[in-house]
């Protein structure tokens, strides 16, 4: 900067796969715990692209949070560590990540596999230095996010029971079933329903 002109101290914060209450289920941002969401309050199968085996960092929208409120306070002293706000980059994860083959089989339901897509086999953010200076560390579990979050899943609607019946009626009909049940689960199936 030139004589007279105030310095502009900054930090970026890299989150990896947000997710949380308030996730969004379609559009551009929506990752595929949300389009399983949805899919699942629709009563669809949950589609998984390619063999499911590609890899996901995911963070929750609550440690985000912390991790914005630490890096503002310590903000509010940068002479404490001057060389953080010099733009410096850091990654929000949560140093794990998972299937999307776990992923649905946590949420539950039936799937479909579609063909792949061009996309990364795995993601993993390393977030050690934001941890190291900022005293932060992501502390929920995805894996009991998503029990907790499907429990409190509304039941189908009747709407949904019937389409789902008349279609067990029909392959039960044809002695066939396509995706991957067993006649005898279908029949159990359809005795619940």
């Amino acid at each position: 900067a030139g004589s007279g002109t105030p310095s502009c101290s900054s930090i970026c914060l890299r989150y990896s796969n947000a997710y949380g209450e308030g996730q969004p289920t379609e559009g551009a941002y929506c990752n595929v715990m949300g389009i399983f969401e949805q899919q699942k309050e629709r009563g669809e199968k949950l589609t998984i692209v390619g063999n499911g085996e590609q890899r996901r960092d995911f963070v929750y929208v609550g440690d985000i949070v912390e991790a914005n409120i630490k890096a503002s306070s310590e903000y509010k002293h940068p002479d404490n560590h001057p060389q953080l706000f010099d733009g410096s980059v850091f990654n929000i994860g949560c140093g794990k990540n998972y299937s999307v083959n776990q992923i649905a089989e946590w949420i539950g339901g039936e799937t479909i596999n579609i063909a792949p897509r061009i996309e990364p086999n795995e993601t993993l953010l390393d977030s050690s230095a934001f941890q190291e200076y900022f005293d932060w560390e992501s502390t929920m579990d995805l894996e009991k996010w998503i029990g907790d979050r499907m429990s409190k899943q509304k039941p189908v609607s009747r709407e949904q029971a019937e389409e789902r019946l008349e279609y067990l009626n029909t392959e039960l009909a044809h002695e066939r079933y396509w995706d991957g049940w067993s006649i005898q689960g279908m029949k159990e199936e359809k005795e619940w329903l």
